[in-house]
């Protein structure tokens, strides 16, 4: 198991596609504090001083809580895309006969963990990787300031889902999100390896994960319900206003479940792979 399960790893971080998603990913973050934010800091400086502008901090303009940032919505919008790319399609390459090749050596439910886990484990790194990037830059622009609900200036309600952390301890709430970003764009890039067990294309299996997801944040819309979208879920400015917190967990069981034991036994049961 701990060979194969390497072997999967290593094909999955070593992928073009993977180093295409971190580049992506990576450029979205980084710009969008380059160019919304970094031009304006002496003028916001400027404005403290005058006493009419309250102080430009870390939290407050990191990618995933900068309420106003436009690239931190196109980023969230397409995180299905971008953790799907790395290894997502790789079960649906696997069939033209490299299945067939490894389970002579290895056993076939051990090969199936493994590309569950390192489909996973790609996946959430493309998430995790932008937003720790995004993180770092913004940190050495900005001091860690602790947030201030009173300041006017943030989405986060301490009625939403760990809103209180974000004011006491907001290094443990955005070590918190980034977690819950690296869980979620794990389980969603896994949509993609559970649908390459119907879907024969690479392209269809890289894109179904965006398909799936919008259509779930259409039928939330659609039953007036925006603040179950999976994209609130995982956004922690919470621009919606109210989240509850027990979709988070719900979600994320849901997800497995719907991911990994479709996959796991029918592809196991399969003699054609």
């Amino acid at each position: 198991m701990k060979s194969i399960l390497k072997f999967e790893l290593t094909r999955g971080v070593k992928s073009r596609f993977f180093a295409l998603s971190l580049i992506f990913g990576c450029a979205m973050t980084v710009a969008g504090f380059a160019i919304e934010v970094l031009p304006y800091l002496d003028m916001y400086w400027f404005l403290v001083e005058k006493g009419s502008f309250s102080v430009p901090t870390l939290f407050r303009h990191w990618i995933g809580t900068d309420f106003g940032e436009t690239m931190r919505k196109i980023f969230y919008g397409v995180i299905p895309l971008l953790v799907a790319l790395p290894f997502a399609d790789s079960f649906c390459t696997d069939c033209n006969g490299y299945i067939k090749n490894i389970t002579l050596r290895v056993d076939k439910s051990k090969y199936l963990a493994s590309k569950y886990f390192a489909v996973f484990t790609t996946g959430g790194l493309a998430v995790f990787i932008p937003l720790l990037v995004n993180l770092a830059v913004v940190a050495l622009f900005l001091p860690a300031i602790a947030p201030i609900q009173t300041d006017g200036v943030y989405s986060i309600g301490k009625s939403t889902t760990f809103g209180g952390l974000f004011y006491s301890m907001p290094f443990l709430y955005v070590g918190l999100y980034l977690v819950i970003d690296f869980v979620y764009g794990g389980l969603i890039a896994c949509l993609g390896l559970v649908s390459s067990l119907f879907i024969k294309s690479r392209l269809s299996v890289i894109v179904m994960p965006f398909i799936l997801v919008e259509a779930f944040e259409m039928l939330c819309s659609a039953i007036y319900k925006p603040e179950l979208a999976i994209s609130n879920i995982i956004d922690p400015s919470k621009s919606i206003g109210y989240t509850p917190t027990w979709a988070l967990f719900v979600y994320t069981i849901v997800l497995f479940l719907i991911t990994f034991f479709p996959y796991f036994f029918w592809a196991r049961k399969a003699d054609t792979l």
